[in-house]
């Protein structure tokens, strides 16, 4: 079996948007497809080109376990062996075959003609483009936002093909044309040559490098004319589990700090990597003035807590099940804040509640609270009565004795060894398609921004679903809420926000 060692997580994310899941007929179905990525020498001499290979291959090497990496002609040959390599370090066993397709991804300029599905994609600077009639080409600029959602949009057009019956309204994108700068289909797409943008970051924050920040770094690395200082926060290690949609991860990242990933991809100078929360990271830094923060965390209450340390400019990243978006936030003063889309909810369980719910021992929830409480490890006694209760193999959990319960219900869960009931609801997981294409937006918004290249207003939030036809509507606006709770109304965060940024009241 080639399906590769991070599986779970994988059967994780599928679990929450195929109706009817089942994990026998889900590895059926991956086993036995085999999915085709071809390009000619038109592909791999452009920019563009290269950048939606290297995606489109770092995508659907952590799903499918048998790929055709396809060279179309002799001047293509040499990225083929490249391409390979990449995928064998995501998923070491991936089968590498060239068995018939059930479906193709076709990067360049070449028809090809094939029993199964043909996917044509591809881009010119910031317009990604789709087809599966005839080839769209690849641009020749360093743009790699267009790039790299074309990557992400074939394959989530190739997961919607296999798992069809399993999704409402799953249909398949026909042909389109998608501009990232104001998200419209053809003949409205505005055209800014990368070729002349000069991107100055001057200072600005990345906050988390989890599956969205994993995406954003993937198109920030591509940017080659880029100065200033990207400063990116993250406290944690990844873990094994994470390859499932960390795009820019492979094996042997595991167990290494994520903010590692910087100096392994980065641009040299450009990214300034901190271990630790954000928190932390301004307690070290002593400095609260922030001009633009790209939100990549993971909760409403890493949001707001980013929020309430009043950055100028907020440009946030999200995924939930069904859809993905982004939302903009230019004035604290004038516009809704993140906070404001993230309103807190009544009703709730407590923290200890959801651990003791979800690791099947809610009876337990005192003693839980006690130990949550005091930081304590779990011994082997606790760890033998989650796996009677969730009726999972004691092999399987007993690397967690000695972890912190709240270590074990993260990694636990999140690594989908246990899995919750409709009650206790874990972190929700997207597939890498998902989480890669908000990453990409975040990072095309961030040079959007500090480029002024957006010509034109847009609304705050942008969202995508991409399990199902691409929509004709992308953009939504949002209204600042007035006599709120929310901080934004609060007289004296307004006035702490219009002093640390000289604004005077309806000042843009």
């Amino acid at each position: 079996m080639a399906l590769a060692n991070f599986f779970s997580k994988t059967s994780l994310a599928a679990s929450q948007i195929l109706q009817g899941y089942d994990e026998t007929d889900f590895k059926r179905k991956l086993n036995t497809v085999t999915i085709e990525i071809a390009f000619d020498g038109e592909a791999v001499s452009s920019p563009e080109g290269i950048f939606t290979l290297d995606l489109t291959t770092r995508l659907l090497a952590r799903l499918y376990p048998n790929l055709h990496i396809n060279a179309l002609d002799i001047s293509a040959k040499n990225q083929k062996e490249k391409l390979e390599e990449l995928a064998k370090s995501i998923n070491p066993i991936i089968s590498l075959n060239e068995n018939v397709p059930f479906a193709s991804i076709i990067v360049g300029n070449s028809l090809v003609s094939r029993e199964g599905l043909v996917f044509y994609t591809g881009s010119n600077e910031w317009v990604v483009s789709f087809s599966q009639n005839h080839p769209v080409g690849s641009g020749n600029s360093s743009n790699p936002f267009g790039a790299g959602a074309a990557a992400c949009f074939s394959a989530a057009n190739l997961f919607r093909a296999i798992f069809k019956g399993q999704l409402v309204n799953g249909d398949l994108d026909d042909s389109f044309s998608l501009s990232l700068i104001n998200f419209q289909k053809p003949d409205s797409e505005e055209c800014v040559s990368f070729a002349n943008t000069s991107i100055d970051f001057d200072e600005t924050f990345l906050v988390g490098l989890g599956a969205i920040g994993n995406g954003a770094l993937w198109a920030l690395t591509k940017l080659s004319n880029a100065k200033g200082c990207i400063h990116i926060i993250d406290p944690e290690k990844l873990d094994i589990s994470n390859l499932q949609r960390y795009v820019l991860a492979t094996q042997d990242d595991v167990n290494e700090d994520k903010i590692r990933l910087c100096s392994r991809y980065g641009v040299p100078g450009l990214f300034s990597p901190f271990k630790g929360t954000w928190a932390e990271f301004l307690t070290k830094r002593q400095n609260w003035n922030l001009p633009i923060v790209a939100l990549a965390v993971d909760s409403a209450e890493g949001r707001i807590a980013v929020q309430s340390s009043l950055p100028n400019i907020i440009l946030n990243a999200w995924t939930q099940p069904s859809d993905l978006g982004i939302s903009r936030h230019y004035n604290f003063l004038e516009q809704p804040c993140v906070a404001c889309l993230y309103p807190p909810k009544t009703g709730l369980q407590s923290k200890t509640q959801l651990i003791a719910g979800a690791i099947g021992l809610p009876e337990k929830e005192i003693l839980i609270r006690e130990i949550v409480y005091n930081n304590s490890p779990l011994d082997e006694n606790w760890i033998r009565e989650i796996s009677e209760a969730k009726a999972v193999p004691f092999d399987e959990l007993k690397s967690f004795i000695g972890m912190p319960i709240s270590v074990f219900y993260t990694k636990a869960l999140c690594g989908g060894i246990i899995t919750t009931n409709s009650n206790n609801q874990q972190i929700e997981t997207p597939m890498a398609f998902q989480s890669a294409l908000a990453g990409i937006l975040l990072a095309s918004e961030l040079v959007l921004q500090v480029c002024g290249l957006r010509k034109d207003n847009i609304e705050t939030m942008t969202r995508i679903n991409l399990l199902k036809a691409l929509a004709q509507y992308l953009n939504e606006p949002l209204a600042k809420k007035q006599n709120t709770t929310c901080f934004c109304c609060d007289e004296d965060f307004r006035l702490a926000y219009k002093t640390k940024y000289h604004y005077e009241e309806n000042e843009k």
